[in-house]
């Protein structure tokens, strides 16, 4: 089955009231992450929307900000997701994605939606990364036809495109050197 049949309509998060989401966050989370919520509130109402994305990159990428990436995400992040960096913008999807064990449908239905929103046109390295996460994905749940498919819609956009981000390179061939370890058509060719 490919991505796009697998797309689900999320539906849309409620609109942000961004005084409100930073005093819950505040509330919440321990005192080392406030500078970060202090920050997205200065950069969100100054509508600073590169320097919003380096800092949301930076949140997510501190230790202490696992239990609070999914909430940042979809209460935060989805409200002006649009205006950001959009390959950013799925590196925080799936670094959001990757800390729980979903079951299989819940996993890909997160993923799947995020693809719908992204231009395939105008973000085509983020449209790689999410196909060759789902990809992946796939390949973890046992679904090697649905990995290949995506594999093979990820290289079609890949092999056209020039300088190419290396996290978008690196999940790529990634998934596809872990597809063809596992795939028992590659497997018996071999031996």
């Amino acid at each position: 089955m490919s991505s796009t049949a697998m797309a689900v309509d999320a539906p849309n998060p409620p609109k942000l009231v961004l005084d409100e989401f930073i005093v819950t966050a505040l509330s919440a989370t321990p005192s080392t992450l406030h500078p970060y919520f202090e920050s997205f509130r200065t950069l969100h109402t100054r509508k600073l929307w590169h320097q919003l994305t380096q800092k949301l990159k930076t949140f997510f990428d501190d230790e202490q900000s696992r239990p609070y990436r999914v909430d940042v995400f979809e209460r935060f992040v989805r409200d002006f997701e649009g205006k950001i960096n959009q390959l950013r913008l799925v590196e925080m999807g799936v670094k959001r994605v990757i800390l729980f064990a979903l079951d299989p449908q819940t996993h890909l239905a997160f993923l799947t939606s995020l693809l719908a929103r992204i231009d395939k046109e105008k973000s085509q390295e983020a449209h790689v990364l999410l196909l060759a996460t789902i990809a992946h994905v796939k390949l973890l749940y046992g679904d090697l036809e649905g990995t290949k498919t995506d594999m093979d819609a990820a290289w079609k956009i890949l092999d056209t495109l020039e300088d190419v981000d290396n996290g978008v390179n690196a999940a790529y061939y990634g998934v596809a050197a872990d597809y063809y370890k596992t795939s028992p058509s590659v497997q018996a060719r071999a031996e």
